[in-house]
């Protein structure tokens, strides 16, 4: 399975954010209450790994279809990058998401991780 780590997404989402897909798989209130990206940016979406799990196989794939679309995107042109808040539930949906055919990368640490960087980046 493919990984991200946060420094290496930073620099694509930089460089060249008409090609990446952000999907964050946290619940919807964790996501209202701290969003990865801002709300309303156009390639960052909430898919719960709660509702990822008991969608049929080929719902999966349409539901990643629909989310590139919306995004602008083809899915099997975009970097599909998913997180969660440590990577665990992200781990595990690249795994349903690998199952149908999609190309996935995992971003390291997930939510945690990003936090620490803007953090890190803030102090200097």
């Amino acid at each position: 399975m493919k990984t991200i780590s946060v420094k290496d997404a930073n620099v694509l989402l930089a460089r060249d954010p008409g090609v990446v897909l952000v999907v964050d798989v946290r619940e919807l209130d964790e996501v209202a209450e701290a969003p990865l990206l801002p709300p309303g940016t156009p390639y960052y979406v909430n898919l719960p790994l709660s509702v990822l799990q008991i969608l049929p196989e080929a719902e999966v794939r349409m539901r990643f279809e629909e989310l590139t679309r919306r995004a602008g995107l083809r899915l099997g042109q975009a970097r599909v990058v998913l997180s969660c808040r440590s990577g665990g539930r992200s781990g595990r949906a690249q795994m349903i998401c690998s199952g149908v055919g999609i190309e996935t990368e995992n971003l390291e640490g997930g939510y945690l991780a990003w936090q620490k960087a803007k953090e890190n980046e803030a102090a200097r």
